[in-house]
């Protein structure tokens, strides 16, 4: 929000949660290294006046804990322990908390299970009693049934020992591998039936002990059936009574490489790949329409990324990452780094395609969280509730709008198949009704995913002709539990960008913010603004440090909503150092840091902090009102070559009297850059003009931020069409209208 006179300027659209970053002592496993074990009990741990606290399903990461000191098993705000769950699911608590019961909240999109691969898409709440050292799906049933854990062991007959401590550790020792094994699958089990609020799981607490005791069955007659390994490797799922194995993936390279051939559909282009992953390289494989493919590229995968260093496709090169957002056995849900298109990857033939058949049942009475692409040829990441109802009507609810229309089940043949399949119908009324017949691509315990066939104008490369292809259309993911969509939503729209989770919390913090825009068109020698948040009031200075008028907040995810002026503010990234927030009045980027840029010092750069290094560049490219948002990759040689999105363009760079300088290529004009904000993976840099400060670029050490940063920005900014990548090679652009007016 910037402050203009004794006026708030600032407005916004709409926007949603991404979730935050926390941080948490990475001390912590060094401090406490082998002293929760297999045979771990309630003793406490003592490590210089702080207890060392480990929670478990796998081992939980970026989970918050909080003390619940009124003991009424919700976790409150002042509760909230400021430290997160470090990668090995540990933490410290002061010896007074220890007398208190714990909550550790597990949340969907931010925190991290060492079981699987990628961030959480259930949220869920654990429990343990005061004293506990451990906080597992074990201790929360016993706080629950105020049972001891002696108590549920031999209620669900598990060894009482392996299921007070570590038991995932225990599974390293031979004599207790068999018993740890079992408690770890039985520990998933219980994970996925948990609620988000302790008394929420109270209520279930008759079928969630029903459902272990069909689990608990299950891994039995598994393990007697020398099994362990698949007992080991799966969650058990339960529905309608029956208890089902799936696998786990903890491994994404090995998920890929181990299956047989992949289909991807790419949602905004309309595209389907069919890939071979094998030792480490990709290779594209002939599809009907197409038998040209891309040699095999190399790639290297980080948990949940992939990343393709080079990919090459019709003489056209690039660099990405696929972030994957939802991962099961048969398919998985991820994005391009860069362009935000969402991606279907399953091992189903989607060339010779059998649906599904859809059924009433899988629709009436239901909210169905549905995730779409919005924008034909682009992207538009949106999210609606549908409900369906039995007098055929439903409706269609985004951004607080809602439509309505009819809906059927109907007999439906796949274009230029035989093959017939039951399909949902559904009518949009209008001047003109709008039919669309969706079929069912997959079905999981979580999800259905849509399809639809487009009318496409496609180039085959053999003749060299246009031809009228029917194409297979991604419609969209439907989840049963909105918890589990809203994550998968945010991580698509805002990728890593980081937001505090309390957002109130930490604008209220008691000190200023200082606030500037990073558009060269808005520095006045004046200053910056000096704001203040408290209470659900922002108030603060002019530029000449005369009082400003005073405004009422309130914040909502991570939108701040000016109450008494009818504007907003989008905070997009958080860090120690600094924010940014984009204000859509004119979709501006904002820098708020509790620093005094007004009376700033420089902060010496040196060669180590660029030289052999990669910096992602995040800035305005206009001189003007209008807002231009650019992100450039800048990599700096050790002899002071500066390359720019891998192009050498002639730039040079240097450290002098710790200010960044050099030639830029493209006009021989000399440069001059220095620091006023800086930590271990972002730097701001700014400039001197005619002796005011100017804000000029963002600076990040890690592409992905840098990548979701520049996304949400430019997708506020509806002058500013962002390159694609993929318009270099499809051709699709000369054919939109054609395709636009075939649209089924």
């Amino acid at each position: 929000m910037k402050f203009k006179l004794s006026l708030l300027a600032t407005s916004l659209s709409t926007a949603l949660l991404l979730s935050g970053c926390g941080g948490s002592d990475s001390s912590v496993e060094d401090k406490i290294k082998d002293a929760i074990t297999e045979n771990d009990t309630d003793e406490s741990i003592t490590i210089a006046g702080a207890i060392a606290v480990k929670v478990i399903d796998g081992y939980l990461t970026n989970a918050e804990i909080c003390v619940d000191k009124n003991n009424n098993s919700i976790c409150e705000t002042d509760e909230k322990l400021d430290t997160l769950t470090d990668e090995n699911g540990q933490l410290e608590i002061t010896e007074e908390n220890r007398q208190y019961s714990l909550i550790a909240n597990v949340i969907a999109g931010k925190s991290s299970d060492t079981d699987r691969v990628g961030k959480s898409v259930k949220s869920y709440s654990m429990t343990a009693t005061a004293g506990k050292t451990v906080i597992t799906p074990f201790t929360t049933l016993a706080s629950i049934q105020n049972l001891t854990l002696d108590e549920l062991a031999a209620k669900y007959n598990l060894d009482s020992s392996i299921i007070s401590g570590d038991y995932i550790e225990a599974k390293k020792a031979e004599d207790t591998k068999e018993s740890a094994v079992k408690a770890h699958a039985l520990a998933r089990s219980i994970a996925n039936q948990l609620d988000e609020t302790i008394s929420a799981t109270k209520d279930d607490i008759n079928i969630i002990n029903k459902n272990i005791e069909k689990a608990s069955l299950e891994i039995d007659n598994l393990i007697n059936n020398d099994k362990i390994d698949v007992v080991d490797n799966s969650d058990l799922i339960i529905i309608d009574g029956k208890v089902t194995t799936s696998p786990i993936t903890t491994d994404l390279k090995s998920y890929y490489e181990n299956s047989k051939d992949w289909y991807v559909l790419i949602d905004g282009y309309d595209r389907l790949l069919k890939e071979k992953y094998e030792n480490g390289k990709l290779t594209y494989l002939p599809l009907e329409y197409r038998s040209d493919v891309a040699s095999p590229e190399e790639y290297s995968v980080i948990n949940n990324k992939i990343t393709f260093d080079s990919i090459s496709y019709d003489n056209f090169s690039y660099e990405y990452s696929l972030i994957h957002t939802y991962i099961k056995s048969s398919f998985s849900i991820a994005h391009n780094s860069d362009g935000y298109e969402i991606f279907f990857i399953t091992n189903k033939n989607l060339e010779d395609l059998s649906p599904l058949s859809i059924s009433k049942d899988d629709l009436i009475d239901k909210n169905l969280h549905f995730i779409f692409n919005d924008k034909y040829n682009g992207v538009d990441e949106s999210l609606a509730q549908l409900q369906f109802s039995s007098d055929h009507s439903f409706s269609s609810t985004e951004d607080g709008k809602t439509d309505s229309g009819s809906w059927s089940i109907v007999e439906y043949t796949l274009p230029d198949s035989e093959v017939t399949t039951k399909a949902l119908e559904l009518k949009f009324p209008g001047e003109d009704i709008q039919t669309e017949k969706w079929i069912l691509l997959e079905r999981n315990n979580d999800a259905m995913v849509f399809g639809s066939y487009y009318t496409h104008l496609i180039y085959n490369y053999e003749s060299g002709e246009n031809i009228e292809q029917e194409m297979l259309h991604l419609q969209g993911f439907s989840f049963y539990d909105k918890n589990t969509a809203t994550s998968i939503f945010n991580q698509w729209k805002y990728g890593e960008t980081l937001i505090n989770d309390d957002l109130k919390k930490h604008i209220e913090n008691d000190q200023y913010w200082y606030s500037a825009s990073f558009n060269n068109s808005k520095y006045d020698e004046n200053g910056f603004d000096k704001l203040n948040y408290k209470n659900g009031t922002v108030s603060g200075t002019n530029n000449d440090d005369s009082e400003a008028k005073s405004t009422a907040y309130t914040i909502e995810d991570n939108i701040i909503s000016y109450t008494d002026i009818d504007d907003a503010d989008i905070s997009i990234y958080n860090s120690n150092s600094f924010d940014l927030r984009v204000d859509a009045d004119a979709n501006d980027l904002i820098l708020n840091t509790t620093t005094n840029i007004n009376e700033y010092e420089q902060i010496n750069l040196t060669k180590e902090d660029f030289a052999k290094q990669s910096w992602f560049y995040i800035f305005d490219d206009s001189n003007n009102q209008n807002i231009e948002p650019r992100k450039l990759t800048f990599k700096y040689a050790e002899n002071g070559k500066l390359t720019v999105n891998n192009e050498d363009l002639g730039d040079t760079w240097d450290i002098k009297d710790g200010k960044l300088v050099g030639i830029s290529g493209d006009n021989n004009q000399p440069y001059e850059y220095f620091a006023i904000l800086k930590d271990e993976n972002s730097i701001i840099l700014a400039s001197e003009k005619d002796g005011n400060l100017c804000i000029e670029f963002a600076l990040f050490k890690d592409k992905e931020t840098a990548d979701a940063i520049y996304h949400k920005w430019d997708s506020l900014v509806p002058t500013y069409n962002q390159y694609n990548q993929y318009n270099q090679y499809n051709q699709y652009n000369q054919y939109n209208q054609y395709n636009q007016s075939n649209k089924r």
